[in-house]
């Protein structure tokens, strides 16, 4: 299809895209900028993700994320009857990372000629490829933690009068994504579990990802996972590793069922945080089933022993003991499965207390 000057001139001024004359002789149709390897959309229309309010999540410090490359579409008119004439030289696509509207990082990349792409006529025009994919500079460098936004920008140059001059510049609008930088946590822990032994204690393992100013582990135990006990403390096998580490202890009187585990990890400076709840028994058969567990939005809490025969009142707890919500229920003495709407609670280990007997874990997802 043949795209008359005026309607060229039209499409440049939706794409945000300046020029020194009001006729443009060359300019930007298309763009896309490359992070991680992935494209994202600048001023194009296509399956990728737009850049323009695209949130890439959070970080903590010293990650990493690549500013790979981008890329332009650029056309130049021939000349002839009705067009106009000039000439498109080159690419640049510009970064920028802000805080609170401050530059504190950027950097900028020089767009090849991609001959590839065939100088496709339409109408008037040759359209043209420049791209580089093969960048390495990292955003993040060197940031601390913040809200961040990251702009960027493509410009090219060419004439707008003639076929021979590069001296003239045409720019698109800044778009801009945000991230946002964390301080790394004190201690990462990868996994905590419990498992019964044939000698009838529990062993207790943990591992860490990686530990900061970390002092000491201490190992609690509880048997209705609200009133804790310490039965052992164990220093950090190095306080500031960047490597896996393997902790373990043996619980050597743990109670025939309901034994709840947690961790309480103590900073150098005293600052403490709770791992989740564990729960480890020897299989008694529960006087109540929760169904399906783990769930999403409904569980079925159903009676299947002498013990619990109706429900007057259900407690939810999140791991740590804090009462999420109360369900009251007439008690009529009759022994019938109840739902209960679980949706709008916290995903992660939950409890659940019936009428004030021994807690039970819910998974929530």
């Amino acid at each position: 299809m043949k795209v008359s000057p005026c309607l060229r001139l039209l499409l440049i001024l939706a794409l945000g895209m300046s020029s020194k004359v009001a006729y443009a002789a060359f300019g930007i149709f298309e763009s896309f900028v490359v992070i991680n390897g992935t494209y994202y959309d600048l001023y194009a229309a296509t399956g990728n993700t737009d850049f323009n309010g695209y949130n890439f999540g959070s970080y903590v410090t010293g990650s990493t994320l690549t500013f790979t490359g981008g890329e332009i579409k650029t056309y130049k008119e021939m000349g002839g009857t009705g067009c106009g004439q000039g000439n498109a030289c080159g690419g640049t696509i510009i970064w920028e990372v802000k805080l609170g509207g401050t530059t504190v990082n950027s950097g900028s990349m020089a767009l090849s000629y991609n001959a590839a792409y065939g100088n496709p006529i339409v109408g008037c025009s040759i359209n043209q490829k420049w791209d580089n994919t093969g960048g390495s500079a990292n955003v993040f460098s060197g940031l601390s933690p913040g809200n961040y936004t990251l702009e960027v920008r493509t410009q090219s140059s060419g004439s707008q009068s003639n076929t021979f001059s590069c001296g003239d510049i045409v720019q698109q609008t800044a778009l801009v994504a945000n991230f946002t930088i964390t301080a790394p946590l004190p201690v990462v822990l990868v996994n905590f579990q419990g498992k019964w032994t044939d000698r009838g204690t529990i062993d207790l393992n943990w591992q860490t990802a990686s530990e900061r100013q970390n002092s000491y582990f201490e190992v609690q135990r509880s048997t209705d996972a609200f009133s804790w006990e310490v039965i052992e403390k164990l220093p950090s096998l190095n306080g500031n590793a960047r490597y896996l580490q393997s902790y373990s202890c043996t619980d050597q009187h743990p109670a025939q069922t309901g034994n709840y585990y947690r961790l309480r990890q103590v900073d150098i400076d005293g600052k403490a945080s709770f791992s989740q709840v564990i729960e480890v028994t020897a299989g008694k058969k529960a006087a109540l089933v929760i169904s399906p567990n783990p769930a999403v939005e409904t569980i079925w809490l159903t009676p299947v022993s002498s013990e619990m025969q109706a429900f007057s009142r259900v407690q939810l707890y999140d791991s740590f003991g804090k009462l999420l919500h109360e369900w009251m229920f007439g008690g009529d003495g009759s022994a019938q499965p109840v739902s209960l709407d679980i949706s709008t609670f916290p995903s992660g280990v939950l409890l659940l207390r019936v009428d004030g007997q021994e807690a039970q874990r819910l998974v929530k997802y």
